[in-house]
Parts: C-alpha cells; sequence; structure tokens
C-alpha cells in the first residue's frame, strides 16, 4: 500500500511542478493575470509560493507598502442634516452622497473639505459640526476619534472606510 501511496504522491507532485514552471498558468486564469498588470503573474502579496521561472517573486516590505498605499483618494459616504434652527430639530434637510477625500489631507479637515466638495459654501463649511460613524456603533464628533493634529484620513480610515458614515 505504502508504494502505491508514494507513486500517487510523486504524480501529484511532477503535475504541480508543471503548472508552477508554466509562466503563463492554466487557461482560466490567464484573464487574470494579465488583469494584475503581469502577463507572467506576480503571485499574490505575502504568498509563500514557489518562483516561477524566469519571475523572480520580491517580498520586501517596500513593495508591499507601495501597494497598500496606491492612489491618492478614499471615498466617504456623507449625510448632511441642514437645520434651519438650532432649536427647531424637526425641521431639517438631509443630502447624502460619497466625496472622494485625498489620503493625505488631514483628519480634523475631513467635515471642511467633505462639504466644499458637495458644493457648500466656505463659511458653511468652517461652521459645520460633524459627527463620524464606523458601522453600527454611535457616532461620535471627529475630534473624539484622535487627538493627533497630524494624522492623515488615510491613518485614520484606510481600513475601514467602507463601512464609515460622516
Amino acid at each position: 500500500m505504502d508504494h502505491l501511496n508514494e507513486a500517487t504522491q510523486g504524480k501529484e507532485h511532477s503535475e504541480m511542478s508543471n503548472n508552477v514552471s508554466d509562466p503563463k498558468g492554466p487557461p482560466a486564469k490567464i484573464a487574470r493575470l494579465e488583469q494584475n498588470g503581469s502577463p507572467l503573474g506576480r503571485g499574490r502579496l505575502g504568498s509563500t509560493g514557489a518562483k516561477m521561472q524566469g519571475v523572480p517573486l520580491k517580498h520586501s516590505g517596500h513593495l508591499m507598502k507601495t501597494n497598500l498605499r496606491k492612489g491618492t483618494m478614499l471615498p466617504v459616504f456623507c449625510v448632511v442634516e441642514h437645520y434651519e434652527n438650532a432649536i427647531e430639530y424637526d425641521c431639517k434637510e438631509e443630502h447624502a452622497e460619497f466625496v472622494l477625500v485625498r489620503k493625505d489631507m488631514l483628519f480634523n479637515q475631513l467635515i471642511e473639505m467633505a462639504l466644499l466638495s458637495l458644493g457648500y459654501s466656505h463659511s458653511s463649511a468652517a461652521q459645520a459640526k460633524g459627527l463620524i460613524q464606523v458601522g453600527k456603533w454611535n457616532p461620535v464628533p471627529l475630534s473624539y476619534v484622535t487627538d493627533a493634529p497630524d494624522a492623515t484620513v488615510a491613518d485614520m480610515l484606510q481600513d475601514v472606510y467602507h463601512v464609515v458614515t460622516l
């Protein structure tokens, strides 16, 4: 039985090494490899797979940091509630829209820049008070999130932007 088992494992191993040495990959994966920017395929970041012939895989820290920072904008979902009077909370207008904000922008400027992007005046944007809500958590003022004056939008929202409401 052990002899049969070893023969089967040897066959599987040779088939796997044939697939790895084929720089194009199986037909179903060709489109995905080309879509990722290289017709020869780069592999996934952080993968520990074998190297393909002629294509050295580099997994340096610099490469990973560069790929994580790709793009300069983040989408942020904004719900703007406009009150006519501070006393009358039942007379409000609502406006909801996505805004693209620069990742390198200071986090404490997020409310003002989002409102300017939505077409509000400078004076309205400067006077606005805003809350941020992550997922189903209770909304909190931006000043509660961080007190670091140099924190950027990317520092604070990079990993959670898809569940943030401003």
